[in-house]
């Protein structure tokens, strides 16, 4: 998982200005990641901290937090948990801005 885990963290741009972009290669892996995540002891017994996030927060808006988490983690074990606890939050977020999207069509 952590092969895929920085697989996206290559995908994913951040740009100069400070905007995301998820590609769909990105968006794919997150789902799949996510998925996996899901499962996990560890995300099963945050989720309810971790879903917070999707509260008036974008996706692109979580994963820089999540990067700035992993960069400021002050163990290698937060550094590691971080996007397992985090790409679920990300996904559901871009699968819900998929659905509006698709509704304005």
């Amino acid at each position: 998982m952590e092969e895929k885990i920085i697989k996206i963290l290559e995908l994913v741009q951040t740009k100069d200005d400070g905007t995301v972009e998820f590609s769909e290669e990105s968006k794919k892996l997150i789902h799949e990641v996510a998925e996996k995540c899901r499962i996990l002891p560890i995300y099963q017994q945050n989720k309810e901290k971790v879903n917070t996030y999707k509260d008036g927060m974008t996706a692109k808006q979580v994963y820089i937090d999540m990067c700035f988490k992993i960069v400021n983690a002050p163990t290698q074990i937060h550094m590691m948990m971080a996007p397992k606890l985090i790409l679920p939050v990300i996904d559901d977020l871009l699968q819900a801005e998929l659905s509006e999207s698709e509704e304005e069509v």
